[in-house]
């Protein structure tokens, strides 16, 4: 029979294993090059539009995607 101190340190060490593993894998899921350059793009996308928004307005935001074919 385990004793009740070697019991709590192996979940203990479990837990830590568990934990370092899911911040290891968060790091380099969120931090690829990849996922880096989709939210580059996804942001340069964006400044694009508020740039066209304070030139033209909502509807030329409007008419753009009219133009471009794009679903909004």
């Amino acid at each position: 029979m385990i004793s009740k101190n070697l019991k709590k340190d192996v979940n203990m060490c479990l837990l830590s294993a568990f934990l370092l593993g899911v911040i290891v894998t968060f790091f380099v899921v969120f931090h690829c090059p990849v996922i880096q350059d989709s939210r580059d793009s996804i942001r340069k996308q964006g400044l694009f539009l508020v740039q066209l928004y304070k030139v033209f307005g909502s509807k030329g935001i409007k008419k753009f995607h009219e133009l471009s074919g794009e679903r909004r």
